[in-house]
């Protein structure tokens, strides 16, 4: 088996980390890049990233948004991808009040952008001797307002915690391919 189909068989989702074991911002700004690097539709790259690994933040998102989940506070860093409903080249988390009001195919556009760079992410992680956990159970009305984002114009989809375990997670159960695929 080629190495990547051996990092994806072998990923599962922790959720506790070892406090001891701190992702440089070198690192985890270089696997950001080039998670970011997965595709988007027509290329809008919509995609932004916080990065929560400060005591602070991780105690606002315990308090506020995260519903006092484990990982928040053992991993090594966690990520929040959000898409930017105005797209424009201002830095990341600029505020405008210009914002347009996201229709269904937009938001799935983007929720679907954020599955793609997320689990691009999840692998360079895994590939690094990481080991990660999506997260989608936070409160996503809270989460930005917490860190003082714009929610007119940012959507929080994605939440990745990544670090080190020595638990490598607990193997999910997946439906037999008899189950999920259909031949006409």
């Amino acid at each position: 088996m080629a190495e990547l189909e051996t990092i994806i068989h072998e990923r599962h989702s922790v959720r506790r980390y070892e406090t001891n074991h701190p992702i440089s911002t070198t690192e985890l700004d270089d696997m950001i890049a080039t998670a970011a690097l997965a595709p988007t539709a027509m290329n809008k790259q919509p995609l932004r990233y916080l990065v929560l690994d400060s005591p602070e933040a991780r105690t606002k998102l315990l308090q506020q948004a995260s519903f006092n989940q484990s990982q928040i506070e053992t991993a090594s860093s966690l990520v929040l991808i959000v898409a930017d409903l105005v797209n424009d080249d201002a830095s990341a988390f600029s505020t405008s009040h210009d914002t347009p009001a996201p229709d269904v195919s937009t938001l799935t556009n983007h929720a679907l952008n954020a599955g793609l760079a997320g689990m691009q992410l999840m692998l360079i992680a895994q590939n690094r001797g990481y080991v990660t956990n999506p997260m989608t159970g936070f409160n996503h009305n809270e989460i930005l307002s917490a860190f003082g984002i714009d929610k007119e114009r940012y959507v929080p989809l994605l939440l990745i915690a990544i670090g080190k375990s020595n638990d490598h997670g607990q193997a999910s159960e997946h439906k037999p391919l008899n189950q999920i695929l259909l031949r006409k």
